[in-house]
């Protein structure tokens, strides 16, 4: 699968996890899932992509525990991240 395809992949789950069409949990799977298969990015974007999983998979930790956790930091980091992709593709 290309690059192209994956991050439109990672734009559509982040899409509709935003609107409320998918869970957190289920947008956060999807996206550990993808992160894993962009190796033609420059190194520095894939090492920032699995931070990224790293940081919304302690999310899907703290929503299983019933803990009150700040999701902002980890979807800054992802739309800023999707700008960086989408910057190079240009």
């Amino acid at each position: 699968m290309s690059n192209t395809t994956i991050i439109e992949r990672i734009k559509t789950t982040w899409y509709d996890f935003s609107v409320g069409e998918l869970a957190l949990t289920a947008f956060i799977d999807n996206y550990h899932r993808d992160v894993d298969a962009p190796e033609g990015l420059p190194y520095p974007l894939i090492v920032e992509a699995r931070e990224i999983a790293h940081e919304l998979q302690a999310l899907v930790w703290a929503i299983k525990e019933d803990c009150v956790v700040d999701t902002l930091p980890a979807f800054r980091s992802l739309t800023a991240w999707i700008a960086k992709v989408q910057a190079l593709r240009n």
